[in-house]
């Protein structure tokens, strides 16, 4: 589907009753893609915890409504919800990161005419930042989700993305929402592994192939002890 036409996915996702032996969380992330930045890392888009042998169940949804954002960070390196200054940006068109004189960060608006076919940021302050690109859903125009960052981007550069919406689904409880996935995404630690393990995708799809609406079930095989996602009808 054309990132030009306007579309919403909602992603829902079950758990049936009596599935898991212990509590068991799952995270969502957006895959970096499109880009020719070296340092680009994808940012923690949902997280959920699905109780010991309890039905449960948790939403998404996501509207290509694209925001390039200047992100506020806290010291565990997640991006505080609410604090970020962002601006809509649409392919073939670019938005800039200027600096006023009380050091406040803004983007210029409206975007003119970029690289074909992609969105495109330019650093225009003095020193190198950091830029996310995210999304915002049409009833809500206060806060953005933060999908992709783009790190250390040096004065005066400019950074083109031609964004495809790819998502991937792991299961670890390591994570808060927002958080910038640097490093191989791992399990929490524990007395045997102090460090966490790296944990594999049980996942991904590329949220503009989806319908409108996708029910998803998270499983566990009994034998494997392997987790899956998996489509089922929708009623």
């Amino acid at each position: 589907m054309s990132s030009r036409v306007k579309y919403t996915r909602t992603i829902e996702i079950v758990v049936r009753r009596g599935e898991f032996a212990d509590n068991t969380a799952l995270m969502l992330a957006f895959k970096p893609n499109g880009s020719a930045h070296e340092a680009q890392y994808p940012i923690c888009w949902k997280t959920a915890e699905f109780s010991a042998k309890e039905p449960g169940s948790t939403q998404v949804v996501y509207e290509n409504q694209l925001v390039f954002g200047y992100p506020e960070m806290n010291k565990e390196g997640t991006v505080v919800e609410g604090l970020t200054t962002w601006s809509k940006i649409d392919p073939d068109y670019k938005t800039s990161l200027t600096q006023k004189d009380d050091h406040v960060r803004v983007f210029t608006e409206p975007p003119v005419k970029g690289q074909t076919d992609a969105v495109s940021v330019e650093n225009m302050t003095d020193d190198h930042h950091d830029i996310t690109l995210g999304f915002i859903l049409e009833g809500d125009q206060q806060l953005s989700t933060p999908m992709v960052m783009f790190d250390n981007i040096d004065a005066g550069a400019t950074v083109a993305v031609e964004f495809v919406p790819k998502v991937s689904a792991y299961v670890t409880s390591r994570y808060r929402q927002g958080a910038v996935l640097k490093d191989p995404i791992k399990t929490l630690a524990d007395s045997e592994n102090p460090d966490g393990v790296e944990t594999p995708e049980i996942w991904s799809a590329n949220l503009a192939d989806l319908k409108e609406h996708t029910l998803l079930m998270f499983t566990k095989n009994p034998v494997s002890g392997v987790y899956s996602l998996k489509r089922a009808m929708l009623f």
